[in-house]
């Protein structure tokens, strides 16, 4: 059995070499011939942007406060939300089994980018995508009932400018905040080093 063991040692050995030397080849086929070079293309000349802002079109609603229930990342999520007869007035997660943090995270920042801009076309929370996800399909669907204009609300951009370089002396920098970089943040502080995320 042992004497099995070794031959089929040897061979499978054998036979890896044997790939490796022909398939290590540098030599060409004859058949084979250089790929042809290609010219680029032109790039096509951009129109000139219209130097008028574009103001968002006005929205009509039924006032009043509209629950909707939707799924994030690990419950389900009831969301408020309440409006005029012309714009957003409010909303409010008045139920979730989710991390609290991240939750408080989306509050301040997906449902505040929400109300200011009068959009839904904001950025979702980097580590609590699919809460802020959630959030923002609510409030599509309570912008429908309210008999306003989804689309017209999506296609509302919200672009965030740059803003002044700014300089920290930290010891970790933390890239993301998804579980991984939520937890080395949580494992840092605990330990009081100083760090950014």
């Amino acid at each position: 059995m042992k004497r099995i063991k070794n031959y089929l040692s040897l061979l499978l050995a054998l036979l890896m070499i044997i790939t490796m030397v022909s398939g290590c080849s540098t030599t060409p086929p004859a058949s084979q011939e250089p790929p042809a070079v290609q010219q680029p293309e032109q790039p096509e000349q951009p129109e000139e942007p219209d130097n008028e802002e574009q103001e968002p079109a006005t929205q009509s609603y039924k006032a009043g406060t509209y629950s909707e229930k939707v799924y994030g990342y690990l419950s389900y999520l009831n969301v408020e939300t309440t409006f005029s007869d012309t714009k957003i007035t409010d909303i409010k997660i008045t139920e979730h089994n989710e991390t609290p943090e991240l939750v408080s995270m989306v509050e301040s920042q997906v449902i505040k980018s929400i109300i200011d801009n009068q959009s839904l076309g904001v950025d979702v929370v980097s580590g609590a995508t699919m809460s802020s996800m959630a959030v923002i399909n609510a409030v599509s669907k309570s912008v429908e009932k309210a008999g306003g204009d989804v689309s017209a609300l999506r296609a509302n951009k919200v672009t965030k400018e740059a803003g002044p370089d700014e300089e920290y002396t930290v010891d970790v920098v933390i890239v993301g905040l998804g579980g991984s970089g939520f937890m080395a943040a949580h494992n840092a502080a605990a330990q009081g080093v100083k760090f950014v995320a």
